[in-house]
């Protein structure tokens, strides 16, 4: 019993990071998206240097991570490589803004393309978990491809329009995320209670007092 809860536990705490990061990342994209709506036109400056920082504080947090991490946890993790790799690209940006600041458009939509993708994960998750709402998070991954194929067209006239519809995208792809991650964490947790009291039922029914 004792053997066998060990490497559920670790398994359990490695998903705990994964979530982690996840919300982390739509935190960023989140923020990124009040200073594109706030800030316009000085967007794109702003953006390089607070991508810049947030790759080097992303970067640090998982190489922290790594080295408190247990050495079961850390067999078939890249945490270290990434963490370096993240800190480093974040380094390049402060020093070379104008590097990001050609292809931030670009990139940004990718983000929007990326997280439709995400949504449409958990589309199929929630649909094989049977959740009603599962339909709501398929539109969401629609409108987000939407989005992303507009920023890429770029319609838009002006410059400092486009900022603000990247922006406002981006807002509402961060907070979809974080919602659709707390929903199916809930669901989860629900739906291992449940097996857990079948299980429990099964092995006393198994078990009988003498």
């Amino acid at each position: 019993m004792g053997k066998n809860s060990e490497p559920r536990a670790e398994m359990t705490k490695r998903v705990k990071n994964v979530k982690l990061e996840i919300i982390l990342l739509n935190v960023a994209i989140i923020l990124i998206g009040v200073l594109m709506v706030v800030f316009p036109e000085q967007s794109q400056t702003i953006i390089c240097r607070v991508v810049g920082i947030l790759l080097c504080a992303w970067g640090l947090f998982l190489m922290i991570s790594y080295f408190a991490r247990s050495k079961l946890e850390v067999l078939g993790s890249f945490a270290l490589v990434q963490g370096v790799a993240l800190a480093g690209f974040g380094v390049y940006i402060l020093l070379k803004p104008e590097f990001l600041a050609a292809v931030l458009t670009i990139v940004l939509a990718i983000i929007l393309l990326a997280g439709g993708a995400m949504k449409l994960q958990y589309a199929m998750d929630f649909m094989r978990l049977k959740l009603t709402a599962w339909w709501t998070e398929l539109i969401g991954a629609v409108c987000m491809i939407v989005l992303g194929i507009v920023a890429i067209a770029d319609p838009f006239k002006a410059a400092t329009t486009l900022m603000i519809f990247l922006g406002i995208s981006l807002l509402l792809d961060g907070v979809w995320d974080l919602v659709s991650i707390l929903v199916l964490s809930t669901k989860l947790k629900a739906f291992r209670k449940n097996v857990n009291a079948v299980m429990n039922e099964v092995t006393t029914d198994n078990n009988p007092v003498v």
